[in-house]
């Protein structure tokens, strides 16, 4: 087991003043992995009061409701610290609209309240979906290829040949979950695609 997550397992415990709660510690697997919530602050609409002169109609408030967010910890995985950044790059490209990761999430809710969104149980994990995600939106050319260039401060460039950038904010998301599932349930071939960032996806 690597050093530094024995020492994140102790510092997460001895951190549950701050909000941090271990729930699962997968230790002995062959890529260990601490699972834990935290509570961050949810912005609250507050209304004002009648005849405020506030040039804005409510306030917001961001210490008065939380919710539970679920992390995975891990050490030693420098590709996954890449990969974070890829998914980090097309959030911020997709900023604007915010369909992106709304999709994501919901894929993601989607597995886990079927219960097969857990590696250690033999199934793909939840970010293994958000790539399967993904990989159906670049072949539908909903978003732009991001092709690695070490050059680069942030260590991608967008590739945008084919892709109108105004699509994906105007289709809904219930219609990009649908095109998702119905790709893998109808034309992904297990013998003969991948589910891959990169091309196509065919073998």
């Amino acid at each position: 087991l690597p050093p530094p997550l024995i020492h994140m397992h102790s510092y997460i415990h001895t951190s549950i003043r701050c909000g941090y709660r271990v729930t699962e510690a997968v230790l002995h697997a062959r890529v260990p992995v601490i699972r834990f919530v935290t509570q961050v602050p949810v912005p609250v609409p507050v209304p004002l009061p009648v005849g405020s002169r506030s040039a804005t109609a409510t306030a917001t408030a961001t210490a008065k409701r939380f919710r539970t967010v679920q992390c995975d910890l891990t050490s030693y995985r420098r590709c996954a610290i890449m990969n974070s950044a890829m998914i980090r790059a097309y959030l911020d490209w997709d900023q604007s609209s915010g369909k992106l990761r709304q999709l994501l999430l919901l894929l993601k809710r989607f597995a886990k309240s079927r219960g097969i969104a857990d590696a250690s149980a033999g199934f793909l994990s939840s970010y293994a979906w958000v790539l399967l995600g993904l990989h159906v939106l670049l072949r539908l050319r909903y978003l732009p290829v991001l092709r690695v260039d070490l050059s680069l401060s942030q260590g991608f460039e967008l590739d945008m040949r084919g892709v109108d950038v105004r699509r994906l904010g105007g289709t809904p998301v219930s219609v990009l979950l649908y095109q998702v599932l119905d790709y893998y349930d109808v034309e992904f071939d297990v013998a003969r695609s991948t589910a891959t960032l990169r091309g196509e996806g065919e073998v």
